[in-house]
């Protein structure tokens, strides 16, 4: 009878345990930096910066640039494209992750 009651303890522990609310683990900041860009501007041909965009797809409104060192806050990501913020809030969008580096897993 014993052993009963003590397995029955352990299993109501173990599902007490499964049914509870899981940790919400604290945000981290993100800072990106923008490498390997082209050292020559060229706006026609897209070369020399990093555009950020309205939505994460090259075809959508490009709303500010960045160019190489230049440091930014990552807030999320969909497929190749990070979320950013620019250093001062000035800009918030979309970049490609090709010319990103981070301090996050993303």
């Amino acid at each position: 009878m014993h052993i009963k009651s003590l397995l029955t303890c352990i299993i109501l522990s173990l599902a007490a345990g499964l049914t509870a609310a899981p940790k919400v683990a604290q945000a981290k900041y993100c800072e990106g930096v923008v490498r390997g860009l082209s050292s020559r501007y060229n706006a026609a041909t897209g070369s020399g910066f990093l555009a950020i965009r309205e939505l994460p797809n090259g075809a959508s409104a490009k709303l500010a640039e960045l160019f190489n060192d230049e440091k930014v806050q990552v807030t999320g990501r969909k497929g190749n494209w990070y979320q950013v913020i620019k250093q001062g809030g000035s800009d918030e969008g979309w970049v490609s992750v090709r010319w990103m580096h981070n301090s996050c897993d993303y």
